[in-house]
């Protein structure tokens, strides 16, 4: 796509075109921006763009934090989410430039859920539909706000939201499939009963990797099935005779994101194995999970004394995963600079320095291409 950008003849094609199975439409206009207007594609321009959506997702998760929680609890409820927002388990969303599409996706389910919180205000449902709109075309994690934003307008009552949220969930849907076609693996023979459990496994071991990933997967898969069985009870406990408050149902909502997102990996990793569901990019959305357990215990008002507890061995665990997740961005970091010093000479660059650039011999025609243009220099 930059060699195309360069050459003049890049089209909306190949910018919307398929990408393991998702549509990265809003990541690669920004890739393409950056390229365009500096004359050269260097993937910390991105990285740095990804750091920014992650302070303006922090500012949205302020607004909602003001909205839901009391004032004693909204400073530790906004340094806990952002704990979980910079963790360094999403190795591979810090080093890789156009993984920006989780931190876009995750931006948007923070706006689609002030959307929700403040759903009395007549910008509301655009606020959320726009936020809709990019998340589906960032990452295919977006295209479960789809199901989020249906439930929340079908449990408060407003039919006319639902149905234009569902018109518009339909549109996307019927675009995201125009041109589609599966390269997903499924074992023919295996036993319905043996996949779904294999499935919920894998999406179980997704959830508690926020928190434990460098636990395994055992570990990961208790602490996902945990934060799910606690998170069930305190979402049913606000729920009073009548209508429940706007302020629980998003956060009801905003649950759905995380999980339904672990079993579409699920869906799409299975046949990698287990050990998949352990990948750093899919910690990214999956945490969206503990940050709704966070918003739900601050605006429940639970005890210290019952907090402090579960709290403790969540944060040896949160701990371990960083040291892990240190080694993993410094490890992508040292590859990512050993290919900047590899590119501009690929020409005289022996084997030895070429596996920084995998898969090396298949983008040779391709450096070569662009060796005298503004993207010789990386």
């Amino acid at each position: 796509m930059m060699v195309h950008l360069h050459q003049g003849n890049v089209t909306w094609t190949e910018i919307s075109r398929l990408h393991s199975e998702q549509r990265i439409v809003v990541p690669s206009l920004v890739a393409l921006a950056f390229a365009a207007l500096r004359h050269s594609w260097v993937i910390p321009r991105e990285t740095t763009f990804s750091v920014s959506l992650l302070f303006a997702t922090l500012a949205i998760w302020w607004i909602v934090i003001v909205r839901l929680v009391a004032p004693a609890r909204r400073e530790w409820t906004l340094a806990l989410i952002t704990l979980l927002a910079c963790s360094l388990t999403q190795a591979e969303n810090w080093t890789w430039g156009f993984q920006m599409s989780f931190f876009v996706a995750n931006l948007c389910a923070a706006v689609m859920t002030l959307g929700f919180v403040m759903a009395d205000r007549p910008w509301s449902l655009p606020l959320g539909v726009s936020a809709l709109i990019v998340g589906s075309y960032s990452i295919g994690f977006g295209l479960t706000a789809t199901a989020s934003g249906m439930l929340f307008y079908a449990l408060n009552r407003e039919r006319w939201k639902f149905a234009g949220w569902a018109a518009v969930s339909i549109i996307i849907l019927l675009f995201y499939r125009n041109d589609y076609q599966s390269t997903l693996y499924h074992p023919v023979n295996e036993p319905l009963t043996s996949r779904i459990a294999d499935t919920t496994h894998f999406a179980l071991i997704a959830l508690g990797a926020p928190i434990a990933r460098s636990a395994g997967i055992d570990w990961c898969g208790l602490i996902g099935f945990i934060a799910i069985a606690a998170l069930t009870p305190c979402v049913l406990l606000p729920w009073r005779r009548g209508r429940i408050s706007e302020g629980s149902l998003a956060l009801v909502a905003l649950a759905s994101m995380p999980i339904l997102g672990a079993f579409e990996v699920a869906y799409g990793r299975l046949f990698e194995g287990l050990q998949a569901a352990l990948g750093g990019r899919f910690t990214t959305p999956t945490s969206l999970l503990w940050i709704t357990l966070i918003l739900v215990a601050a605006r429940l008002r639970i005890r210290t004394r019952f907090i402090v507890p579960s709290v403790i061995p969540l944060a040896l665990f949160w701990c371990w995963s960083q040291v892990g997740g240190y080694a993993e961005v410094r490890d992508h970091a040292l590859s990512l600079f050993a290919a900047a010093q590899v590119i501009p000479r690929w020409n005289v660059a022996t084997e030895d320095e070429f596996p920084p650039l995998w898969p090396a011999e298949a983008e040779l025609q391709y450096l070569y291409s662009i060796r005298d243009g503004p993207f010789y220099h990386p």
